[in-house]
């Protein structure tokens, strides 16, 4: 009879252990990307769930180059978070800006058109009030789109930002995107 017990009780812990295991060894579809000087980033990086991977950008990471080595390392992504600063017409990053005058090179265009899994699958979530909110902003978002071949979203103001209705209500694809990572 006691043997019987520690026989179920082994059984009992190996299921809860293979359990477990397959939970670490489980990828989240959710990537984040956050910039090194962005207000609050030890927060965010805080609030992020642990099994969403979170890539720090620094001066020293181009950001279209680490997006695209991060996509092909894992097919499964089908969101990226992007915290860095904005302004109405463009992203800032540590080192360099993102807007109209400097997008992706020719090389990096290239890498994004044989990604052939994007094919506009990939949402890129970009935390910002005042992209969206403008027309040279909005062209900046296409822009990214084109060359990406992702569907670029954003919030056209931050007035639902802290609401369990928070939306990214700018897509390129023409849809309203409510995948919010902090839920």
């Amino acid at each position: 009879m006691k043997l019987k017990i520690l026989k179920n009780h082994f059984i009992i812990m190996l299921l809860f252990f293979m359990n477990g295991a397959a939970v670490l060894l489980a990828q989240s579809s959710e990537l984040v990307l956050i910039d090194q000087d962005y207000p609050n980033k030890m927060g965010i990086i805080a609030s992020v769930p642990a099994s969403v991977k979170v890539v720090e950008l620094n001066s020293e990471t181009n950001i279209w180059e680490q997006l695209l080595r991060e996509l092909k390392a894992n097919d499964e992504f089908k969101s990226v978070h992007l915290f860095a600063e904005t302004t109405t017409n463009k992203i800032i990053l540590t080192g360099s800006n993102v807007n109209q005058g400097v997008l992706l090179t020719d090389a990096q265009m290239d890498g994004f058109a044989k990604a052939d899994f994007i094919t506009n699958k990939i949402d890129l979530l970009i935390y910002s009030c005042s992209l969206a909110g403008n027309d040279s902003g909005i062209s900046l978002l296409k822009n990214i789109a084109l060359q990406t071949r992702l569907n670029v979203a954003s919030c056209r103001s931050c007035e639902s930002l802290n609401s369990d209705e928070f939306s990214f209500d700018f897509s390129t694809a023409r849809k309203v995107i409510t995948n919010n990572l902090f839920k």
